[in-house]
């Protein structure tokens, strides 16, 4: 048994790359697949397959993976990966981060909005001392109509403090 060069090390070592198959996008570490010797040398040359490794496998959103680059090699399943530095990983993972808080923003930004137009329908309707539309929406019906089969439904703001809905059959 031979013992390995250093440059043979260093291309056992794993590297950090972005991994993309139709179906799933990855941060992850790869190896040189076992099975290269399959492969033809020249195909290797120009087409290094690798197989991606358990560590680090991070799941990322499709555009991500969108690289300026061709892509570094070939995954099994027809897969392709970009190596990539650790920086630009950390890149990623903050680019991914505000993604989310910037959801969690929205949520609760429509949230209060929506508890404000509730607010605003009951100081209304004790005002006026008629019940006022909080909001409408269509859903199947009920049953209770035979021939219906779509209601438009209306959640109304009592002068009373408490809620009412009423549904209308569209038939």
């Amino acid at each position: 048994m031979t013992e390995m060069t250093a440059n043979q090390k260093e291309a056992q070592r794993p590297q950090l790359a972005v991994a993309r198959w139709d179906s799933e996008c990855t941060i992850c570490c790869v190896v040189p697949d076992p099975r290269i010797a399959e492969y033809r040398k020249d195909y290797q040359a120009c087409n290094p397959h690798v197989t991606a490794t358990g560590c680090e496998r991070i799941p990322v959103a499709y555009k991500y993976t969108e690289m300026d680059r061709r892509c570094d090699g070939v995954l099994p399943c027809d897969g392709m990966f970009w190596f990539i530095t650790e920086a630009r990983r950390d890149e990623i993972l903050a680019a991914i981060a505000a993604t989310e808080a910037a959801k969690v923003a929205k949520a609760r930004a429509s949230t209060a909005a929506r508890q404000a137009k509730v607010e605003a329908a009951f100081a209304q309707a004790k005002v006026a001392g008629k019940p006022v539309a909080i909001e409408t929406w269509m859903e199947d019906c009920d049953g209770s109509v035979k021939e219906c089969s779509t209601d438009a439904v209306t959640k109304w703001a009592m002068p009373n403090g408490t809620t009412k809905i009423t549904r209308i059959h569209t038939f």
